[in-house]
């Protein structure tokens, strides 16, 4: 009868612990929120990534979007990190939606044809709607309102390397929630590209 007891609580006792350790291994990582500014501004939109020092297992870096000043990152590895900050890509989508020239444009209401606008009795062109042209309309404008605002940070912050040098972008994660803000200073000469 004993035998038959230890033979159902050794499997109990090794899912117990295989259970506990997948526990105790979730909860190694860091879930770090906080607000991004450049000069005491808003970073409004970009990407903040954390770098682990230790190239050691499960030590990847971790990227998330800084939406309205803000970021929230999960699952960055413990211990010392350097951060980037870049806005590149969020300045090329700033450009596409500023000057949307070529994307989405309408009908030529000239060319005859297939695709061709309807003409009413006194001649004024009817643009027909696309379908999805109305969502895809709002989602446009949606994006436009969340970056119209936005402002550059320099390169140098995105550079990993360069990076290492900005004491204020060097932090240590702990397992767990924490809150780091990151304030990045303003680089002397460095002027925002001038965009049309």
């Amino acid at each position: 009868m004993n035998l038959t007891k230890n033979r159902t609580l050794l499997p109990l006792a090794v899912l117990s612990l295989i259970l506990l350790f997948g526990v105790i291994g979730c909860s190694k990582s860091g879930t770090v929120t906080g607000k991004v500014t450049y000069d005491g501004k808003p970073v409004i939109v970009g990407t903040i990534q954390f770098i682990p020092e230790s190239g050691g297992k499960g030590a990847k870096a971790v990227i998330a979007e800084i939406a309205k000043g803000e970021y929230k990152a999960e699952k960055v590895p413990p211990g010392p990190c350097t951060i980037t900050v870049s806005t590149s890509q969020q300045r090329d989508l700033w450009k596409t939606l500023k000057n949307p020239s070529g994307v989405g444009g309408g009908l030529n209401p000239s060319a005859g044809g297939q695709g061709a606008p309807n003409v009413t009795k006194d001649k004024k062109a009817i643009k027909p709607e696309l379908p999805g042209e109305a969502d895809a309309t709002k989602q446009r404008e949606e994006a436009w309102e969340n970056i119209k605002d936005m402002i550059d940070v320099p390169p140098q912050y995105a550079d990993p390397e360069k990076a290492k040098k900005t004491p204020s972008l060097n932090v240590t994660v702990q397992a767990g929630k924490q809150e780091i803000d990151i304030d990045l200073p303003k680089v002397e000469g460095w002027k925002p590209p001038t965009y049309k």
